[in-house]
């Protein structure tokens, strides 16, 4: 292992959206985190994501709840929460995730002014 420090970025809404159009039904994130830092040190990884509206369905919000629970669980994982916005287009209720953009580019750019690490991924 070499000492170069990583840090990983995670936009959960693109990321879960691309795997789909894949036909990807699962992602062993313990696979794709290795994958992703190689022989580098792995420093923080950052999932951004909203919390699904739980009064559309139920079964989905709690899904997605122990899905974020297992993330929280992988070391050095940290899972920040965006809101999800709630609009119409085309007469279909739409949801957006929120802030997470803006919650990924703050902390790409602190991590990189406090020298918390040397190559950072976005996902």
């Amino acid at each position: 292992m070499n000492n170069q420090r990583v840090a990983i970025f995670i936009d959960g809404s693109n990321l879960y959206y691309s795997l789909k159009d894949l036909g990807v039904e699962k992602l062993n994130f313990r696979k794709f985190l290795q994958e992703l830092s190689k022989d580098k040190l792995l420093i923080t990884i950052y999932y951004y994501n909203a919390p699904l509206d739980i009064s559309i369905n139920q079964k989905r919000y709690w899904e997605q709840q122990k899905f974020f629970d297992f993330l929280r669980k992988i070391p050095d994982f940290k899972v920040v929460l965006c809101r999800m916005r709630k609009h119409k287009k085309d007469g279909k209720v739409i949801f957006d995730v929120k802030g997470d953009d803006v919650h990924l580019a703050v902390d790409l750019v602190s991590g990189a002014y406090e020298n918390l690490y040397d190559t950072a991924i976005i996902v």
